[in-house]
């Protein structure tokens, strides 16, 4: 059986996002939703509750853990946190100054934003686990701290591997699903203020790291799925996502089950951009519109339906529980 998360992040961010993530969840478009925690408000995060219970309970809540942007949950001063006015905001990645002697100031800021949806929503609606820039992934006590927090209520957690592309062009590689990008990474870490910062990033992506991160997370937390797969929005219409369950039945059809997150980044507005943020407002404005097309959501819509194939939230698909956000 092949098994399928479709996941909007970065519920929190600014309106357009908010906007753009409820919709898609009213219309049955999406999964799973990540919660920046450190900014998405309490009644925002009720409001997704709703929406969610109001639809059919087919969509989780995750805690998308974010110590690169926006304001800390803490509000301390750390070696990842500046004074800016009367409250501390997160340092960009580039001007991060990694040591482990921050290690403690970390844990401390992961717990408090876990709490903070926990408090909200409770722990064992807590769909899933992701990490803003995958940065909690590139540090060993870090993730360690994440499988940690979600040891008791088995709490899923987004795979580090994802599917390789070239040019452009996804295809998933025979051998299995390849770690995040070294090329990528490297490119980042070019940017970096601070070189310990740097060395974290390119050490982190040594050979079969991210395969200890991963049985890191399923050993302590709520397990993973076997990938994950983005950026698929230049594809026209449906094909981004037909492609990908064509892909998922054909591996199926060699003997292997295969569990995949497709990752998007939705916003209904090009406004709100800053110089923070990986993902310009207009592409996730074109995500949403490809995603909610009349084609797509009645395609979404079918996956439901279709033998041998799972099309649900982490929960659901990783672990097979039913959860409902009737707070």
């Amino acid at each position: 059986m092949s098994k399928l998360i479709l996941t909007a992040d970065d519920y929190g961010l600014n309106p357009g996002v908010n906007e753009g993530t409820l919709f898609s969840v009213r219309r049955k478009t999406v999964t799973s939703v990540q919660v920046l925690a450190n900014m998405a408000t309490e009644d925002q995060i009720r409001e997704l509750a709703s929406a969610i219970n109001e639809s059919g309970n087919l969509c989780g809540i995750g805690l998308h853990f974010c110590t690169t942007f926006g304001p800390s949950v803490v509000q301390k001063e750390t070696s990842f946190t500046e004074k800016i006015g009367d409250v501390y905001h997160f340092r960009r990645l580039q001007n991060w100054a990694y040591h482990p002697s921050a290690n403690d100031d970390m844990a401390e800021e992961l717990t408090a934003q876990f709490n903070k949806l926990k408090n909200i929503i409770g722990g064992e609606r807590i769909d899933s686990f992701s990490s803003h820039q995958n940065v909690h992934l590139f540090d060993e006590y870090y993730c360690s701290v994440i499988a940690h927090l979600g040891e008791e209520h088995k709490v899923p957690a987004r795979s580090p591997l994802r599917w390789d592309q070239v040019k452009g062009v996804k295809h998933f590689p025979e051998k299995g699903a390849d770690p995040i990008k070294l090329a990528a990474v490297k490119a980042l870490a070019e940017c970096l203020h601070n070189k310990r910062t740097a060395l974290l990033l390119t050490k982190g992506l040594s050979e079969n790291t991210m395969e200890r991160r991963q049985r890191i997370l399923k050993e302590k937390a709520g397990g993973t799925p076997h990938s994950m797969c983005g950026h698929w929005y230049g594809q026209p219409l449906k094909m981004g996502v037909s492609w990908l369950v064509d892909e998922l039945e054909r591996i199926r059809d060699k003997g292997k089950l295969h569990t995949t997150e497709l990752l998007m980044h939705l916003s209904n507005s090009s406004e709100g951009d800053t110089n923070y943020e990986n993902y310009k407002m207009d592409d996730r404005r074109k995500e949403f519109g490809v995603l909610n097309t009349v084609e797509m959501m009645n395609y979404i819509h079918s996956l439901y339906e279709r033998p041998n194939f799972v099309l649900g939230s982490y929960r659901k698909v990783v672990r097979n529980e039913t959860v409902t956000y009737d707070l």
